[in-house]
């Protein structure tokens, strides 16, 4: 009976430790990933409102939101692989 009960205190020390040890929890991955795609949408948005949609500052935009969105597939691909 105490080596059922050692073993289970291991087990639960084990699992609290691994739990710490763990990066952000998924809903904040996601919440920090939603974010960076938004922003450069947004102020792309903005630019086109403002009729600016031929200028390098679009371009620059447009090209940083290219990097973003092939950043942000691969942090989610991670976190659909390893939950």
């Amino acid at each position: 009976m105490i080596k059922i009960i050692v073993s289970l205190a291991m087990l639960l020390a084990s699992s609290i430790v691994t739990s710490q040890n763990q990066p952000q929890n998924i809903q904040t991955q996601l919440d920090s990933i939603w974010k960076t795609d938004q922003d450069i949408r947004f102020e792309l948005i903005k630019l086109q409102q403002e009729g600016k949609m031929n200028s390098d500052e679009t371009k620059e935009l447009a090209q940083q939101m290219k990097t973003q969105d092939s950043v942000n597939l691969e942090k989610v691909e991670s976190i659909l692989q390893n939950g």
